[in-house]
């Protein structure tokens, strides 16, 4: 197989370029492959193998897809954008029988119509391959097999091969076709932005204490601690389908998102080295699959770091969820065993004012409503006001976050952030604010 250095780009929702670019060079050295990784707009770019390829589509919590590019060219007129991909060799990245498709996303002066960039670039391939072949591979919507991505902005124009086929925050866990407010790796990201990975990572080496350190704070000033113990609990008292604490439970079981599929684009490309593409991703999987821990390792790890550091119990399951709508606490149920996480979570029909710590330690995050009609302001307002008095009055040590697009209703918690990042949920862009409660 050709282990020549190719260029990629892992695409994740806007404001979550930090967070891949530290995973991603986290996962290349995990597997002993360390690369250098860019952050870019909507994304991260890098040099490297079909190997780190592999490795993004089957780890990466943050990903949405792993684009191969296969052109990156300036561009002076739009008969440019028909010859350029004429003369790419397509006829070596896929074999005739294989459908394809072609989105376009354009932000140019020289044209902004994305439909004939896209009836352009269809027309090359297809002329190339007669050329080159005598026959012209079929254009499909729906089940395609290779997706080709153009990207034109101002003059600068990309082409890249999707490598990932279905997206890759599609999990495999949701069962009904139902919409989320959070998709899996917003949700993922959110979890990894609060410490959760870290301190899942670390009490299985270690039962010393862990902290989150506030930047520049030393301790003895102010009223708030410069560092808080972390605790391996999680809690969303907002819960809906149970995305939040079935990604806690994927990353506590070091459960890898998309190790479970069978087949990625990146199999159909360049088809003269399938049968060692194949060899190598079965490899990667069994690896993966030997990272996972079991239930006795989980349970012996979190017990021994609690007992280290006089962390106080209450409850049975490690993961709590909650959502006040009965209807969708039942619909969780065939989620939890489908993600093979049920052993770890609890999830309960509840009132989320009436929620209760389940140890004296650990890490909420919530996404409550908010508030996108106008009638419900006011009740919006009262519901932030009323969990900032729940934090304050039964949630003292916890480390607790919330995402919202209100940013008047935020206000209305009474309580300052420690940190706000600021984060796309969707159209919708929000914040995701922190709060650690002494």
């Amino acid at each position: 197989m050709n282990q020549e250095l190719k260029n990629f780009f892992v695409t994740c929702p806007k404001g979550l370029e930090s967070t891949l670019k530290t995973e991603l060079e986290t996962l290349f050295q995990e597997f002993r492959l360390p690369c250098e990784v860019h952050e870019e707009s909507a994304g991260c770019a890098l040099e490297g193998t079909w190997e780190h390829c592999m490795i993004a589509n089957l780890c990466s919590r943050v990903a949405s897809r792993v684009l191969f590019q296969v052109l990156h060219k300036q561009i002076n007129h739009q008969n440019d954008i028909y010859d350029l991909t004429k003369e790419l060799p397509w006829e070596t990245y896929f074999s005739i029988e294989k459908t394809f498709v072609v989105h376009s996303h354009i932000n140019s002066y020289l044209f902004n119509n994305s439909m004939y960039t896209s009836l352009k670039i269809k027309d090359a391939l297809c002329d190339r391959f007669t050329e080159k072949t005598g026959q012209r591979p079929n254009v499909s919507k729906e089940n395609t097999d290779i997706s080709i991505h153009a990207l034109i902005k101002e003059n600068e124009f990309k082409l890249s091969i999707d490598t990932s086929g279905d997206s890759l925050f599609l999990r495999g866990y949701r069962l009904l076709a139902q919409e989320a407010p959070l998709k899996e790796n917003l949700a993922a990201s959110l979890l990894m932005m609060s410490s959760w990975e870290f301190i899942c990572q670390n009490i299985f080496i270690s039962s010393d204490p862990i902290y989150w350190k506030r930047p520049y704070a030393q301790e003895g000033q102010g009223k708030m601690p410069a560092k808080f113990l972390c605790a391996p609990f999680f809690m969303d008292i907002f819960c809906g389908s149970a995305t939040l604490p079935i990604e806690a439970a994927m990353i506590l079981q070091n459960k890898k998102p998309n190790a479970h599929r069978t087949h990625f684009s990146f199999l159909d490309i360049f088809p003269h080295e399938q049968s060692e593409k194949k060899a190598l991703f079965f490899e990667l999987k069994q690896k993966i699959k030997s990272l996972q821990k079991n239930k006795i390792q989980i349970k012996e790890a979190v017990l021994e770091y609690c007992k280290s550091n006089h962390i106080e119990i209450f409850g049975e399951h490690f993961i709590y969820g909650s959502d006040i709508q009965d209807d969708i606490v039942i619909k969780t149920k065939p989620q939890l065993l489908a993600s093979e996480t049920d052993f770890l979570i609890q999830i309960q029909s509840c009132d989320a004012l009436l929620s209760k710590p389940i140890a004296s330690h650990g890490i909420m995050i919530i996404n409550p409503p908010y508030g996108e009609r106008l009638h419900e302001t006011s009740e919006v307002v009262t519901l932030y006001k009323s969990i900032g008095d729940l934090w304050k009055q039964k949630y003292k040590n916890w480390n607790t976050w919330i995402l919202s697009s209100n940013k008047e209703a935020l206000k209305n918690l009474g309580l300052r952030p420690t940190q706000k990042n600021k984060i796309f949920n969707g159209p919708l862009e929000c914040l995701y604010e922190q709060f650690l409660l002494y």
